[in-house]
């Protein structure tokens, strides 16, 4: 968790090479082989490089998400129309 309680998962990669727009990281001890558009990476990033990657769930981000679409459900109902899923 982080300072402000949301989950986190830190992990290291390495750049393995670049294919196209592409990179190739290798990720963990098999090392297992990960594709990722070269856009995400910083632009200085070259062969070799090590990254430390983390992933953090952004709960509140869900929580407003979702409540667009209730509001943008309701509104269509409103309108007469019939969604369910």
């Amino acid at each position: 968790m982080d300072s402000k309680g949301r989950s986190r998962i830190e992990w290291r990669a390495v750049v393995d090479r670049f294919e196209g727009e592409r990179a190739i990281l290798l990720v963990g001890e098999g090392p297992e082989k990960v594709e990722v558009p070269r856009h995400l990476l910083p632009p200085e990033v070259q062969e070799g490089d090590h990254l430390r990657v983390r992933w953090t769930l952004d709960s509140a981000a869900r929580r407003e998400a979702e409540a667009r679409l209730r509001r943008w459900r309701e509104a269509l109902r409103a309108e007469g129309g019939d969604f369910d899923l």
